[in-house]
């Protein structure tokens, strides 16, 4: 194997001066030379010759992605639960009766005025545990932590950075209360 700039060394015994060294690189045609040739003072060059591949062209076509809104996705949602305790989560289930495949690409929460609407919160993703049909495993890679800004109303969180695929039992989608201080860094 060659290093960065593609020199290499070796050693040879006199018995084996009859062997052959294989040169190769991508995009390039092999080329073998014997051992013998190559023995002598100093370094040698070796070039070799580039190999060229003619491809009919490819056309690539793709379509326009179809999104589909799943969940409690009212306007004006009913019902509110508030969330102050460190740690404290809550949870809503999104079905996946319908077999849907796809990507997770964003997740809302709807903020009411009667609670604290700019106090931070994490995001959590659950799959739904096919057995027990409780959260399972979380979706997340890392650490999500929000901070609203814009007080009362939808507020939209785009994950489609993750590449969470829509799991085939349905998914929690939950927030979990933290102390403002927690994630501030």
């Amino acid at each position: 194997i060659a290093d960065h700039d593609g020199n290499f060394r070796f050693e040879i015994d006199d018995k084996n001066l009859g062997d052959t060294l294989r040169i190769s690189s991508l995009n390039f045609d092999p080329l073998t030379i014997c051992a013998r040739s190559l023995c002598g003072k100093g370094s040698h060059t070796v070039f070799l010759t580039q190999k060229i591949y003619t491809m009919p062209p490819v056309e690539v076509k793709g379509t326009e992605g179809k999104f589909t809104i799943i969940g409690n996705h009212k306007w004006i949602p009913g019902g509110s639960l508030y969330i102050d305790t460190h740690g404290q989560q809550t949870a809503l289930y999104i079905d996946n009766d319908e077999k849907l495949t796809g990507r997770i690409v964003r997740v809302c929460y709807y903020l009411s005025r009667k609670g604290n609407t700019i106090a931070p919160f994490r995001i959590r993703i659950y799959k739904c545990d096919s057995i027990t049909g409780k959260p399972g495993e979380d979706m997340l890679p890392e650490i999500l932590v929000v901070k609203p800004s814009k007080g009362k109303g939808w507020y939209r969180v785009n994950v489609s950075k993750y590449n969470l695929q829509m799991p085939r039992h349905g998914f929690f989608v939950a927030l979990e209360g933290v102390f403002p201080d927690d994630y501030d860094f």
